[in-house]
């Protein structure tokens, strides 16, 4: 008989054997462990009481299944509503006909959350649309990109890269890029600064009561949940950089670099911007490739961007790519019917498990 429990602190070290054993995984105990700390002790979105999620226990064979339920604090039609990702669905071989206890099991426990799949692989996704998920909408179809760096080479596995993904270059940009980055006369924008912070304050829930009605649906962009994002965790540590004009708060960039083998991406997860201030585009990005420039970077990468930032971006000499790609996946716990309309819809890279 295989029993399905919830997790609780003192199954950690069960969970940590589990994951590090399971097949193809990498990543030793240490991770696991101050991962689900950071999923579950640390996360400002979880309330006491709520399940972090459910193990299968064989009496032989110990823990043989897993998955995580991470509480996530998101806007749905401009209100904060209880939200959550789905994260290591695992079950080993030998028992996978118990796989899909594991989602019931959570799908009855947030059923009134928005529940989000944001990494499912080609056995998961198929099962999760016969579940009732949807694809998560889309603002755009492309990303945007600086290519820093001359070497033929390099501009060889940047292709690479992108066809490893299923993102495709226009015609114009094959086979090779220009040295490209924004050439810019700073005397024609007007001036602003990029401003490493390794702590979130005020200034960001200030930021973000005047700009969290720009999409209704949307991932909350507070002081606590960014800084929970960005920094709680060592191992998926990222940069969080302050666009300031005038002293003033007027977007960020939030990104993190990943060295692949022989090339360095600095990869952007979000990208948010004051509509006011649009016209300081230009300036900051100028200034993020200079300091992409100073870490080596090769490549600097963006998630899809809604139209505004999208336009922005591209006006400045980006590379656009075309990425039809599955973002996610979700669905609304108490009304099924319910979905997301792109047009009032940013889902960035902060939505995904991946990165926490």
């Amino acid at each position: 008989m295989i029993d399905l429990i919830e997790i609780t602190p003192e199954l950690f070290p069960r969970l940590e054997r589990f994951n590090t054993a399971f097949p193809n995984e990498e990543r030793d105990a240490s991770f696991w462990n101050r991962r689900f700390q950071h999923w579950w002790l640390d996360n400002p979105a979880r309330s006491p009481g709520r399940p972090m999620g459910w193990a299968l226990l064989d009496p032989t064979a110990g823990v043989v299944g897993f998955v995580a339920n991470i509480a996530l604090l998101f806007q749905w039609e401009g209100s904060l509503v209880p939200a959550a990702t789905a994260s290591t669905w695992r079950v080993l071989p030998a028992f996978r006909t118990q796989s899909f206890r594991l989602m019931m099991q959570l799908f009855r426990t947030e059923k009134q959350s928005i529940l989000f799949g944001s990494t499912p692989n080609t056995t998961t996704a198929p099962l999760l649309v016969r579940s009732g998920f949807s694809p998560l909408p889309r603002v755009s179809t492309t990303r945007q990109m600086f290519v820093l760096t001359a070497d033929q080479a390099k501009h060889s596995i940047i292709t690479n890269y992108l066809q490893k993904r299923k993102w495709t270059l226009p015609e114009t940009e094959r086979p090779g890029f220009p040295n490209l980055h924004p050439i810019l006369d700073f005397n024609q924008h007007p001036a602003c600064s990029l401003f490493p912070v390794f702590e979130v304050g005020q200034e960001m829930d200030r930021f973000w009561e005047k700009t969290a009605s720009l999409f209704a649906n949307t991932f909350v962009r507070s002081a606590e949940a960014i800084h929970w994002y960005s920094f709680v965790n060592p191992y998926y540590r990222k940069q969080l950089i302050y666009i300031l004009a005038k002293d003033r708060l007027i977007g960020y960039f939030l990104g993190k670099m990943s060295p692949k083998t022989n090339l360095t991406i600095f990869r952007i997860v979000d990208f948010w911007f004051d509509p006011d201030a649009l016209a300081y585009i230009p300036t900051a990005l100028a200034n993020l490739v200079q300091l992409a420039r100073c870490h080596h970077a090769d490549l600097i990468l963006f998630p899809t961007l809604p139209a505004p930032l999208s336009h922005a971006v591209a006006a400045c000499q980006s590379v656009t790519v075309e990425d039809s790609t599955p973002l996610g996946f979700y669905r609304v716990e108490w009304d099924f019917s319910k979905k997301m309309v792109a047009a009032d819809s940013y889902i960035s890279d902060l939505h995904g498990d991946s990165e926490i």
